[in-house]
């Protein structure tokens, strides 16, 4: 899944605006009625009542972070690592 994110930066009276998109890794849960979406590598989440509503939602709050964040090149390139774990339980 991907988000579209915009650079803007002000310079000799002109506002210079970059496009960039950014790849991340969602992992959707029911809870209830509803799907809980979360960005892994970013730890955004959201929800909606259908996979694509939540899904919809959390691009949407994935915008809104790259926005509004200061997030190094390192921060945006880690990759997480998903395994399978098992514990035994009474």
């Amino acid at each position: 899944m991907g988000a579209r994110s915009v650079i803007c930066s002000r310079g000799n009276g002109s506002v210079y605006c970059i496009h960039m998109k950014y790849r991340f890794t969602t992992v959707l849960l029911p809870e209830g009625e509803w799907f809980v979406a979360r960005a892994l590598e970013l730890g955004v989440v959201s929800q909606g009542k259908t996979q694509e509503e939540a899904e919809g939602n959390l691009k949407e709050a994935v915008e809104l972070y790259l926005e509004d964040s200061f997030i190094s090149r390192e921060q945006l390139d880690r990759k997480p690592v998903i395994k399978s774990s098992e514990v035994e339980y009474a």
